[in-house]
This record gives C-alpha cells, structure tokens and sequence, in this order.
C-alpha cells in the first residue's frame, strides 16, 4: 500500500491509505507541495518494506543460462537494433560469442526464480568511432517493464562492475541518452559529450579505485 503523510513544522502526521501500487516498485521520494499560509509543509510519498519483501534476483552469465539466449536477443534488438532492413540476428550473431566459455566479452541475466527480469552487457567496442582507444563498455542495459524500479538495473550493473574488475579491467565506458542520473547515482561520471547539446553523453568510471576504497574500509573496519 502506499501511504501518504504531511509532515508540518517538525510533525509527521499520517493522513490516509492513498492506493495500492499496481507495480512491485519500492518508491521512496519527497515532493515539496506549496500550501496556503503553509510554506514548510512536505509531502512525503513512500512504499513501507522490509528486507524479506524485496525480490530476489539471481544474476548469472548468459552461457550458464543458454535457455534465455532467444530473450536477451530479442530485448536487445526490439530496444536498439529494430529498423528497416534488420533482424533479430544483426543481434543474435554477435552474440553468439557470449555464450562462449570466456570472461569477455559477457553477457548477465537478471532471473525472477526462471523467469529472465533483465539483461546487461561488457563488450570490447560500443561503435563510438570517435573514441577508439577506450575499453571495454557496459552496453545494452535493459529492464523487462514489470521489473522495473526495483533495483533490477542497479544489481545488473554492479555484478557488470565487479566482473570487469576481476578479470583485469581498471575502468569501464558506457554511452548514456537519457540515463546519466541513473549512473551517476552508482558512481558514473561524465566523460565527454558528443554531437552538442542533443548528442550523447559518455560515461566514465573508474572501477579500480572503487575496489581499492572498498577494501580500504574494509580494513579499518577490523
């Protein structure tokens, strides 16, 4: 259920059961509502969890999952690839690499029990021919919709992040549209900008110095 509270000068006063969410999303935000002679008056909107309530996704790489091969394939091309004179195996071909035996290039699942909620990629070349020299990419990120806001995308990145790290890889790249503030929330920086002010945005970060800060506290924290 979601539950709507005013909170006045200091007082948190719950006011009513709004609506049920229809979606599993878990929203926790603050909007700032102007009143009439109340200037202070916040409105807080949340969705009251615990721990056991969150879904449990499992992570795993596409070749450990070859069953969902058609699905990931699908998603990636009806998001990016779908055009005149294409078809789903302009996806499928280099793809097929995923499914071998190697840490890179990869491809993670994101799985409700067996049910494919999601999907991300590390890719050796994101087509940014401006930029040859930069490797490897996170690409291809994608939600299924009736997953979405329930930290499917966040986990699917950071399973990207620490696998890149342990095969080697001191920093990743990623081409963000409409998506910067979802990165830079989990620690993305901006690169450069391509194309002026209606181009894309590509990202940086850098995983090495993440891991070191990690363990760092980690350590004094012994």
């Amino acid at each position: 259920m979601l539950w709507l509270l005013f909170l006045v000068h200091g007082y948190i006063s719950p006011i009513a059961t709004v609506f049920s969410w229809q979606s599993r999303a878990i929203i926790s935000k603050l909007n700032y509502i102007g009143f009439p002679n109340q200037p202070q008056t916040i409105c807080l909107i949340f969705t009251p969890y615990t721990a056991e309530g969150m879904k449990k996704i499992a992570i795993q790489h596409l070749r450990d999952v070859p069953q969902h091969f058609d699905t990931v394939a699908n998603w990636v091309y009806s998001q990016w690839w779908q055009k005149p004179g294409n078809t789903v195996e302009v996806v499928k071909e280099p793809l097929r690499e995923h499914l071998q035996a190697t840490d890179f290039p990869a491809t993670f699942v994101a799985l409700d029990d067996n049910t494919p909620a999601g999907s991300v990629m590390l890719i050796e070349d994101d087509g940014i021919t401006e930029l040859p020299d930069l490797r490897p990419w996170l690409a291809a990120l994608y939600v299924a919709p009736e997953y979405r806001l329930q930290g499917v995308g966040k986990q699917l990145v950071q399973v990207l992040e620490q696998h890149a790290q342990q095969i080697g890889f001191c920093h990743l790249y990623l081409v963000a549209t409409d998506r910067v503030s979802f990165y830079f929330d989990l620690g993305w920086r901006i690169y450069t900008k391509l194309g002026g002010d209606m181009g894309i945005t590509i990202m940086h970060k850098d995983i090495a110095r993440e891991a070191g800060a990690v363990t760092a506290s980690a350590s004094e924290g012994m």
